[in-house]
């Protein structure tokens, strides 16, 4: 009998343990250091991945309407724009920061007509992809000679 009494005793205390390890790992809190969002990769990393998606869209928009993807179209719109996002937490000069905000914006409205398909004819998605084309290029006039975008 007291083998079991015992027995009872340690599972009831592991049991509280367990629960109380539980408990513990739902409360931690990230450290203020990691609390506040900082870019990891370089503002010439974040350019460089927002010409690729920006050279994307332009080749979905180049795909016959019927057999392109619009899930495609839509995904590499919000990537753009999260990538302009970020590189808006990099020290930017005001104009930098400005176009950064305008290629979020432009961008961020091309994944919506994107979505949107009973709305969004051929016509509004080539003039949004226009804007993010433009503000794209207005961050960097020194490339725009150069690019073949």
């Amino acid at each position: 009998m007291t083998r079991r009494v015992a027995l009872t005793v340690c599972l009831l205390v592991l049991c509280g343990w367990a629960l109380t390890l539980v408990a513990q790992v739902g409360q931690t809190t990230p450290s203020p250091a990691s609390a506040r969002f900082e870019p990891v990769a370089s503002l010439q990393t974040l350019d460089e991945q927002q010409r690729l998606q920006v050279e994307t869209l332009a080749a979905l928009l180049r795909v016959p309407p019927a057999r392109r993807s619009r899930a495609d179209l839509v995904r590499h719109a919000e990537i753009l724009a999260e990538l302009a996002n970020v590189s808006l937490c990099h020290p930017l000069g005001p104009d930098r920061a400005q176009t950064a905000a305008y290629l979020r914006d432009a961008s961020v409205a091309l994944a919506r007509a994107a979505k949107n398909r009973a709305t969004a004819d051929e016509v509004e998605l080539t003039r949004l992809f226009q804007r993010v084309t433009q503000a794209f290029l207005a961050q960097r006039p020194e490339q725009v000679a150069t690019d073949g975008i």
